[in-house]
């Protein structure tokens, strides 16, 4: 009874993993399908806060009543990561135009070791050999990963201060929302539900996003609808609403991930997973050819994630 109680608990572990690698990947990839259409990224954005903000008062009964009991510095992590995320994916965006997607790309999974410096160092999690040894193999797996990405960008087009500058907003604004989260894990989660801090979290960047479209209003062409000045056709909006749901649930089963795993651990776990994911979508789907150090890439990031499971 107690093996198949212990391999059911195990089984929801992985299963959370997954299911986080899955959504992420859907962010990603309906991102890019944003781009390839034309919709126009930043009321897709905009309308994806709004949705998710909607799934996290949707999923918390007595909503008012359980911020009003939650503790104030909870309430704060949630204000601050809501502006974090618009302003490290507004920084991403710049980065990836202005220097590469290859760059950008590896700069922000290598910000995992942030989450796992704190949670080994301040948190005092423990960290069994074999999983050291997969982690020792999540770097040298993200940079081959990316070398083709690098391979076919051009010279950056911004100064080297400017461009160091946006490496280190995204390195440390993408690890400190990952430490965020854990530290909600840690600290908050008993007192607030998972939804009611995401419902904080997307509400915060909406406003931010209905400000920067409210901008786009002031200072778009006259003789278009307001709607249209801000890009907010149909089709944006339908995109927006599909990414709000799977972002909301990239982010929950994060949540959940970290219950279920050591933050040192499933970090690590994710961002590589979610890596050999996309980069099979990237082959199979679009037709992306891929070069022996993205395959070896691959391996390497299968051992690793065999290691950390």
């Amino acid at each position: 009874m107690k093996i198949f109680t212990d391999f059911c608990a195990y089984s929801i572990r992985v299963l959370y993993v997954l299911l986080n690698i899955l959504m992420n990947a859907g962010v990603v990839i309906l991102l890019r399908e944003t781009g390839r259409r034309g919709f126009g990224l930043l009321p897709v954005i905009a309308v994806n806060y709004w949705v998710c903000t909607f799934l996290g008062a949707a999923l918390t009964p007595n909503l008012w009543s359980t911020l009003n009991a939650a503790p104030e510095a909870g309430l704060m992590l949630g204000f601050g990561l809501g502006v974090l995320f618009i302003s490290v994916f507004t920084v991403i965006g710049m980065g990836a135009d202005k220097m590469g997607v290859g760059y950008t790309g590896m700069i922000s999974k290598v910000s995992v070791i942030i989450p796992v410096a704190v949670a080994y160092f301040y948190l005092n999690e423990t960290i069994a050999t074999r999983q050291w040894i997969g982690l020792a193999l999540v770097p040298p797996a993200i940079a081959l990963l990316h070398v083709d990405h690098f391979s076919g960008q051009q010279k950056s087009s911004v100064s080297a201060a400017t461009a160091l500058f946006i490496g280190a907003v995204i390195f440390l604004g993408s690890g400190a929302s990952d430490t965020a989260f854990k530290f909600f894990q840690v600290y908050y989660e008993k007192h607030l539900p998972i939804a009611a801090f995401l419902f904080l979290i997307f509400c915060t960047a909406g406003v931010c996003g209905a400000s920067l479209l409210a901008s786009k209003l002031a200072t778009g062409r006259r003789e278009l609808p307001p709607m249209r000045r801000m890009g907010l056709t149909r089709t944006a909006t339908l995109a927006g609403i599909v990414l709000g749901v799977v972002n909301f649930f990239s982010i929950f089963t994060l949540l959940k991930a970290l219950d279920a795993y050591e933050a040192a651990v499933a970090f690590p776990l994710m961002n590589v997973g979610l890596l050999v994911l996309l980069t099979g979508v990237g082959a199979v789907v679009y037709g992306e050819k891929r070069s022996i150090y993205a395959w070896t890439g691959v391996a390497a990031a299968i051992t690793a994630i065999a290691l950390l499971v």
